[in-house]
């Protein structure tokens, strides 16, 4: 059992040596770049913010209207019965209330964003 320690700890010391190795140019044998995920030319924060929050506004507003059809369908499937229909109504509500909280980012961080724009010019 304590050989099979060494022989680990001495396949693991080679292992540096391969993946280190590099070309007979010198130059690395692989080449690591980052690319900037959000498409800002300016890497800053409210440059960030209103990126991502157009990117989640751009995927909840089609999310918030198939809700609302969805809700819909359940006042349509009530036909009458009360607890059916208030079910409905509280879907329908917080609906509502996840698109005012998605409209509301999306407002909040573009103001703010304006802001530090207009500070930035002083």
């Amino acid at each position: 059992m304590k050989y099979i320690f060494w022989v680990a700890v001495l396949f693991m010391s080679r292992m540096t040596d391969v993946f280190a190795a590099t070309p007979s140019g010198g130059a690395p044998a692989i080449k690591v770049t980052l690319k900037n995920p959000i498409g800002a030319t300016s890497p800053t924060i409210q440059a960030f913010l209103v990126q991502a929050l157009s990117i989640v506004a751009s995927v909840g507003f089609p999310v918030i209207v198939l809700a609302i059809i969805y809700v819909g369908f359940l006042f349509v499937k009530a036909q009458g019965n009360p607890e059916e229909i208030e079910k409905a109504k509280s879907a329908f509500l917080w609906t509502v209330v996840g698109a005012v909280v998605v409209l509301g980012a999306w407002v909040i961080a573009t103001a703010i964003g304006g802001t530090i724009s207009q500070l930035r010019g002083f």
